[in-house]
């Protein structure tokens, strides 16, 4: 729920413990967090890479979000993707993303014909459709999402998004 966070190698220590977040207020500003907070490793964006057993169309789905984390009230770019790695064009290409109302739509860019078209979920959230009339083989198309990450959201708070992309033959 956001209460209590796993703190994690504090300094000089291997050990690990639980914090309670509810009362624990940063001394510095919270956008400026990625840059300031050290990392024992250099992260990077968070992508995945979907592909769909089930369709012979060969779409290869990827999804990054730049910054890899973020707090409330931050804007965030998430670039989804759509590849074509079969041998055939395919028709009807749509990508949708119902976003929780917990990220806040701010605006979408795509390339290469897309029509985007954006309306409300029966949840709070909104709902974004891409779509393009064909990808040829081996090409790519790309939607860029710009969200901001609702400002009374708990620390902590997991979101879910669903993210789908589909085609024609």
């Amino acid at each position: 729920d956001g209460r209590w966070w796993l703190v994690c190698c504090g300094n000089r220590t291997k050990a690990a413990g639980w914090v309670d977040a509810q009362n624990l207020q940063p001394n510095f500003d919270p956008a400026r967090a990625n840059e300031l907070i050290p990392l024992a490793v250099e992260l990077t964006a968070f992508s995945t890479n979907i592909v769909s057993s089930t369709t012979t169309s060969g779409l290869l789905f990827n999804i990054q979000i730049e910054p890899a984390y973020v707090w409330q009230g931050q804007t965030l770019q998430m670039k989804l993707s759509v590849t074509n790695s079969g041998t055939n064009t395919v028709r009807n290409l749509r990508i949708r993303d119902q976003l929780p109302k917990s990220l806040r739509y701010v605006r979408a860019t795509g390339d290469a014909k897309a029509l985007i078209q954006q309306q409300p979920a029966s949840d709070g959230g909104t709902i974004i459709t891409a779509k393009w009339p064909t990808l040829a083989a081996g090409k790519q198309v790309n939607l860029t999402l710009t969200l901001q990450i609702d400002g009374t959201l708990s620390a902590g708070a997991l979101i879910d998004n669903l993210a789908v992309a589909s085609a024609d033959g």
